[in-house]
């Protein structure tokens, strides 16, 4: 397989992904709710494993000084604007919203929202988590054996559910999340294998009808486990969610892998990191505008699929300008050293 095929279904995979993490935040559809929390995030480790490559650095240093810049940085900078958006706009105009200018800023040096403290922008812990985790990732692999590895790995998810139990310890830098990504990266690291699938037509069919078998298998168990929240380490079962997680990830990917092409789907997926820094807030100028349009409430609107569906879709083409913007002209700003504009 050639590695623009690669590209194609990969990229198709990433941007499922994060549609996936938009509806999520988005419906309050119970059953859909809970049937996405019960895997999104394990796909989104998963699939950096897949391309992690301990080689690419020197040493520990160069990991810390290389994943500052590409995960830190944007941090920093999508919290800021984040920041600024919410002291001049919406702590003025949303109740509960109306906090003192400190608060968030004691979120953002926590890594994630902390007892009173909330941060304006609750998917950005996903970027200090996945530095942590990427970082004891590399130090895992110097262990060169791989039975070691694999211990570790597991000992990783083992910590993650030990803080799931204990449910009030809450790290910095979510770091019970960065022991969950830590598992679920290793799982992508040696599945490496899932890049050179076959994607000869016949395949594809085939990779479909799994794809559909895995996601009503992911459905139903992930019912009895509702509750999830990995930024918390919120495992409820770890058992089950450890089932959902490949179940999930596993029908997601073939279903990337039978789409193989689609443009539109390819463009957001190059593009995910965008979405972890302005999706939520765009998203809730959209809730709070369908609401003010619409004769229904935020809830009626988030409790239905079709709307909530609608409202993702609106943030999507939102999301186009913002993009094109950070492309063309704030790339140093997230890390990139040099003008690259998605197509």
């Amino acid at each position: 397989m050639s590695a623009t095929n690669r590209i194609h279904h990969i990229d198709v995979l990433k941007g499922i992904a994060i549609f996936l993490v938009v509806f999520g935040h988005t419906i309050r559809q119970t059953e859909s709710l809970v049937f996405i929390y019960s895997f999104h995030m394990p796909l989104f480790f998963i699939i950096s494993g897949l391309f992690f490559n301990e080689k690419k650095f020197q040493n520990f240093g160069d990991v810390i000084i290389k994943k500052a810049r590409t995960l830190l940085l944007p941090y920093v900078t999508f919290y800021v604007l984040g920041y600024l958006y919410w002291f001049f706009v919406e702590k003025n105009v949303r109740p509960g919203l109306d906090l003192p200018f400190y608060n968030p800023l004691v979120a953002f040096l926590y890594g994630s929202d902390i007892g009173e403290f909330k941060s304006v922008n609750g998917i950005l812990w996903f970027l200090p988590a996945l530095f942590a985790a990427e970082s004891i990732l590399y130090l895992l692999l110097q262990l060169n054996k791989r039975i070691l590895i694999i211990i570790g790995l597991i000992f990783s998810l083992v910590v993650a559910a030990v803080l799931s139990y204990i449910k009030t310890l809450h790290l910095p830098f979510c770091l019970g999340a960065s022991f969950v990504a830590v598992f679920f990266m290793g799982v992508g690291y040696y599945g490496k294998g899932l890049l050179t699938l076959d994607l000869a037509i016949k395949k594809r069919i085939i990779y479909f009808i799994i794809s559909m078998v895995l996601f009503v298998v992911t459905f139903k168990v992930a019912q009895y486990n509702p509750g999830i929240n990995v930024k918390y380490a919120g495992l409820q079962n770890p058992l089950l969610f450890v089932v959902t997680s490949f179940t999930g990830s596993i029908a997601t990917m073939l279903l990337a892998f039978a789409v193989f092409k689609m443009p539109l789907l390819e463009y957001f997926g190059r593009n995910t990191l965008y979405f972890i820094g302005f999706s939520e807030p765009i998203k809730r100028v959209v809730i709070y505008l369908s609401a003010k349009i619409s004769p229904l409430s935020v809830e009626e609107l988030r409790s239905s699929v079709p709307f909530s569906l609608g409202m993702v879709i609106v943030c999507f083409i939102l999301m186009v300008p913002v993009i094109f913007i950070f492309n063309k002209y704030l790339f140093f700003a997230v890390g990139k050293r040099k003008k690259k504009i998605a197509v």
